[in-house]
């Protein structure tokens, strides 16, 4: 059973039906696809944080949300992947890395060449920890701080969800996307939020997290009584004051 099929499977890509406008910005890949970005900038003093969101979510559908992160003094950029909204495309699990540090690149001049705060921060949810952790590992040296939201740091949740013993297919997790092995080489500022009745990605990935990241300044906020797809709904407006007292500090 071909390993990279299988962890290529939980990619689920749709395109979005909603006008394009000036929020939306589109990236170039290495390989000539298009890939793109929503841009929520509410003033040029404040810091940033590049988000990658989850696997059934599209950057489009960012805009309430984007609301609540200017109204706390932050700005967001919402990327989507290939194969997602107006990106053009098919994800793997290859592209998700080398697309996330474009995506980066070109999230990192634009702040620059318009003269933004260059306090940058990177946050993933679920699917989108995978491109944190790559962007982490690569640019280290270049953000502030990582938030990561009901992520994960093994595949063996998700090679649950689709039914596949990993020993069965002697999976390790070198097969994988390698983000616990970029996490233990983060020593930066972490959070990590995640529901303790997460039905998909389990909260034990966020005690992993945890137990192994090397970092100094790291913090949990478990929220209680949520599930995967709920933990805003379930926080309200802690999930944002969480997120503010986190950038704070770092500053």
């Amino acid at each position: 059973m071909n390993k990279n099929l299988i962890i290529n499977s939980i990619f689920y890509p749709r395109q979005s039906n909603i006008p394009k406008d000036e929020k939306d910005h589109i990236v170039s890949t290495f390989d000539g696809e298009k890939v793109g970005i929503r841009l929520f900038l509410k003033d040029k003093k404040l810091p940033t944080i590049l988000f990658f969101h989850g696997n059934a979510e599209l950057a489009q559908e960012y805009d309430d949300l984007a609301e609540f992160y200017n109204k706390f003094d932050i700005n967001i950029i919402v990327a989507d992947y290939r194969g997602y909204g107006l990106s053009s495309g098919t994800p793997n699990k290859e592209n998700l890395h080398e697309d996330s540090k474009a995506i980066f690149k070109y999230a990192k001049e634009y702040l620059n060449k318009h003269n933004y705060d260059d306090n940058l921060y990177i946050m993933g949810r679920s699917l989108g920890s995978s491109s944190a952790f790559e962007i982490i590992d690569t640019f280290s040296d270049s953000i502030k701080g990582c938030i990561i939201e009901s992520g994960f740091v093994t595949e063996y949740p998700l090679l649950n969800l689709l039914q596949i013993n990993p020993e069965e297919i002697d999976f390790n997790l070198s097969d994988g996307f390698m983000n616990l092995e970029k996490l233990k080489n983060y020593s930066g500022k972490l959070m990590v939020i995640h529901a303790d009745l997460d039905e998909i990605i389990p909260f034990s990935q966020a005690d992993i997290m945890m137990h192994e990241s090397p970092s100094n300044h790291k913090e949990l906020f478990k929220v209680n009584g949520a599930g995967h797809n709920n933990v805003i709904a379930i926080s309200r407006e802690e999930y944002f004051i969480k997120i503010k007292n986190f950038i704070d500090s770092n500053e």
